[in-house]
């Protein structure tokens, strides 16, 4: 059986923390009861190497490729982490947004400003590259939506900021939830995710005039953005919301790559 995409969150949290761990290290993570399944291994290891997220070394140093049989005798051999952010910039999709130069307005030194698939949107800093961290914001939002709804919030608390932890920690996130759905119905699915802002490149960590104010820990050179979804209420037999319940996520990142949330809004669409 296949390594469970949560499994492998956890691996690549973990070696991001240790830098390097052994192989016998690697495969007592995932199977602490010497029950290996080494070929589900070694294809979650290819694949991690083949996307330059990590390499595998012999005792020498030397970057070497994953065969079956390093499981054998594991012990000489190392996995050295790289970079996450760089590992998902490789792997998004960010075809989903497009626009013409003509269609990107400077509002201010490094801040410029375009509607995004009906949404207005404004990048700080670089507009040159700036779409695959979009992408990888999408992607987080997608999953901090996905754990909100299934009402995972024990889950959705470990994506908070420990800047913010206090003011967001998992009675709060499950109050937020329960007062929108007191307020609206039951919240039933969630939709139309959105890039607001992105922070990217040159510029990007500078104090912009409508700043929101960030908290105290939170550094300006780690902010990815802010991104938005809706939830929805009274399903058409279609999927379509009667009712839609606007969540805002503010979002940095760590030097390692690893996202977490400084700020959540909730409110009515309407």
């Amino acid at each position: 059986m296949p390594i469970s995409g949560s499994a492998q969150r956890e691996f690549l949290l973990y070696i991001l923390k240790q830098k390097t761990l052994t192989l016998t290290e690697v495969e007592h993570f995932f199977y602490p009861e010497d029950k290996s399944n080494t070929k589900a291994l070694g294809d979650l290891l290819r694949h991690l190497k083949n996307s330059n997220f990590l390499s595998v070394q012999d005792d020498n140093g030397q970057d070497i490729k994953i065969q079956q049989e390093m499981f054998n005798s594991p012990q000489p051999y190392s996995v050295v982490v790289s970079d996450i952010r760089e590992y998902e910039l490789e792997q998004v999709n960010s075809a989903y947004f497009t626009w013409k130069a003509e269609d990107i307005s400077q509002i201010d030194e490094s801040v410029h400003m375009c509607f995004l698939n009906g949404h207005p949107f404004q990048i700080y800093g670089d507009v040159e590259g700036c779409k695959p961290q979009m992408a990888r914001l999408r992607s987080f939002t997608n999953l901090f939506a996905q754990l909100l709804i299934t009402r995972r919030f024990t889950e959705l608390a470990t994506y908070i900021h420990p800047a913010v932890g206090d003011e967001y920690d998992t009675p709060a996130l499950e109050a937020m939830f329960v007062d929108s759905e007191t307020k609206n119905g039951k919240i039933d699915t969630f939709d139309d995710i959105s890039i607001d802002e992105i922070y990217w490149g040159k510029g990007s960590e500078k104090k912009f005039f409508d700043d929101e104010g960030i908290p105290k820990g939170v550094k300006r050179k780690d902010r990815v953005g802010k991104s938005s979804f809706q939830l929805q209420c009274g399903l058409s037999p279609n999927g379509i919301g009667s009712w839609e319940y606007t969540v805002s996520i503010w979002v940095s990142e760590t030097p390692e790559g690893i996202m977490w949330v400084y700020k959540v809004d909730m409110y009515s669409s309407y």
